[in-house]
């Protein structure tokens, strides 16, 4: 006597044949969507967040997708939407209580100092962005964190006497930009 398949097994084989498919796809699509990803956020770790949230949502939403238009196109839009979404959230303005933003101004300076500050501050950002990488943390790192010369070395990898060297040829570049001059002239 033969047995014949339920409508419960035909159902499961129905269903392992739709996952079986959908991974199938989504295998093939993965590189293009983390690539999507990482266009919108630039930042590996949350493209892969956003990722896997799609093939959430292309899993809980495969029955709307009813073949207009290609498989891919559905599933980039998805990805695309998320990380658009990401991105205007992190961009938007958000309440602060006011307990945590004492710090940001000393209600004993002057406005005027404050300014200043500022300003030296966006002058001195701008010109260690324009030194080479080496240089910037050599000077950074000896100058400002006070590490010393063998650290630093040790870090950029290369000897203790180039360390000196890199310092020395970034504070000749500072005193060459125009802006930091101006910066030095203002301030005496």
């Amino acid at each position: 006597m033969d047995a014949k398949p339920t409508s419960n097994s035909s159902e499961a084989g129905s269903a392992a044949a739709e996952r079986g498919s959908f991974e199938t796809r989504v295998r093939e699509l993965l590189p293009l969507l983390r690539r999507v990803a990482l266009y919108v956020t630039k930042d590996p770790d949350e493209a892969d967040d956003l990722v896997q949230e799609a093939l959430t949502r292309m899993w809980t939403r495969r029955a709307t997708y009813a073949g207009q238009g290609s498989y891919d196109g559905w599933a980039v839009t998805i990805v695309w939407n998320l990380a658009m979404d990401v991105a205007r959230e992190s961009t938007s303005f958000k309440t602060v209580a006011f307990e945590e933003c004492r710090d940001l101004a000393d209600p004993e300076q002057d406005l005027e100092e404050q300014l200043w500050r500022n300003r030296r501050a966006a002058v001195l950002r701008v010109a260690l962005g324009r030194l080479d990488p080496d240089e910037r943390f050599a000077l950074v790192s000896r100058c400002v964190d006070g590490r010393s010369a063998a650290d630093t070395a040790a870090e950029l990898g290369v000897a203790t006497k180039a360390v000196a060297g890199l310092v020395r040829r970034a504070r000749q570049k500072l005193r060459c930009m125009d802006d930091v001059l101006e910066l030095v002239a203002d301030d005496d």
